[in-house]
């Protein structure tokens, strides 16, 4: 298992408990007080880190941009589970047909 996140989750607890549930750990690291700069291994690994991120986040990007999915519609997480659901859908069909040419 993999988890990627933003610098808003990085603690060096929170990376020891992953780590030792043996979860692969690509959270995005920053500077921490007393810290001029990142490290060169720190800032390889914030690169290589915020790629896999911009691919995963693509879909959430079309989905809060182009099909205007900024906010809850309903009350409850029961409706706004299913809500999601069928945007995901709605995204999916979407990409359907570039799927299908590229094979």
């Amino acid at each position: 298992m993999e988890i990627f996140d933003d610098s808003a989750y990085m603690s060096k607890e929170r990376k020891r408990q992953l780590r030792r549930k043996g979860i692969f750990v690509g959270i995005i690291e920053r500077r921490v007080r007393g810290q001029k700069e990142l490290r060169g291994k720190q800032r390889i690994h914030n690169k290589i880190f915020s790629k896999i991120r911009g691919i995963v986040e693509l879909p959430f990007a079309f989905i809060k941009r182009l099909l205007n999915y900024t906010e809850t519609k309903y009350r409850g997480l029961h409706k706004n589970a299913q809500y999601h659901y069928i945007i995901a859908t709605a995204y999916n069909l979407r990409r359907m047909p570039a799927l299908i040419q590229s094979g």
